[in-house]
């Protein structure tokens, strides 16, 4: 596990760090970043997913790369890339703090299920819906059926 303290986040945005100790945070920083990136992103195209941070340019030619900026990433670390989904319930956007908290799996797996529950739910009230709709126009059907007249029922036909 490559967590970075808090303490460290927070001295990247420090006037007094120097180069050598910004790289080395960093290099933390990157490594957690991987980490949480190969349990959280799922590659939808094995021979062409990819994943950066999301300041990554997508220009091909270009050879940059995506890079941690503390500044932009202060609070959420965006997530760009090719051919990859998060979980569902999520964006491609992390918290900043997963970076030194242990439990962020739990965190994210429990988002994950409240989403897929919240779905559940969602899908069945429509499901219900659907049914007490199905049933009524039987009901109203009936009541059609009853108040017409042989000849008039010949004139009519009901959407099913």
């Amino acid at each position: 596990m490559a967590a970075i303290r808090k303490e460290q986040f927070d001295s990247l945005l420090s006037n007094t760090i120097t180069k050598k100790q910004y790289d080395a945070i960093v290099s933390l920083v990157d490594t957690r970043f991987t980490e949480i990136c190969e349990q959280f992103v799922h590659k939808t195209d094995a021979d062409r997913s990819w994943y950066d941070y999301g300041n990554v340019p997508y220009d091909a030619d270009s050879g940059l790369v995506g890079h941690f900026d503390p500044e932009r990433y202060k609070d959420y670390i965006a997530i760009g890339g090719e051919y990859i989904e998060p979980p569902d319930g999520y964006d491609l956007d992390i918290p900043t703090r997963w970076l030194w908290e242990k439990d962020w799996k739990k965190e994210m797996l429990a988002e994950v299920r409240k989403f897929r529950k919240e779905q559940a739910e969602k899908k069945e009230t429509a499901k219900q819906k659907r049914e007490a709709l199905k049933q009524r126009r039987t009901e109203l059907k009936v009541n059609i059926l009853k108040k017409l007249t042989a000849e008039e029922l010949k004139a009519i036909m009901f959407k099913s």
